[in-house]
């Protein structure tokens, strides 16, 4: 036979995780645009990286300057990358332990 504390502490948990994920997918929602930015920011900083790589490899050179255009790129898609797994473990902090 079930413990009637049992079933209460079951019960108390799920609630708890339930309002744990309305949480996060209200602070995702409002983090939304933000996002977006981010993701976007990390697709043309990849986008260009390629395009400076394929256009050494065409020149058969690398010169200082070329080679200082691969900084900027790589700046702004650490950035992004960076921004987005913060906000991803934020999440998951808020949903495992409901410390926000």
């Amino acid at each position: 036979m079930e413990d009637k504390n049992e079933v209460l502490a079951t019960s108390d948990s799920m609630e708890m995780y339930e309002a744990r994920k309305r949480i996060v997918l209200e602070m995702t929602g409002k983090f939304k645009p933000e996002r977006f930015v981010y993701l976007i920011t990390a697709i043309l900083s990849f986008g260009l990286t390629i395009y400076i790589a394929l256009d050494l490899y065409k020149q058969d050179k690398i010169e200082i300057d070329q080679l200082a255009l691969f900084i900027g790129p790589t700046g702004f898609l650490a950035y992004a990358v960076s921004r987005i797994l913060f906000m991803w473990s934020k999440s998951m902090k808020i949903i495992f332990t409901g410390k926000v």
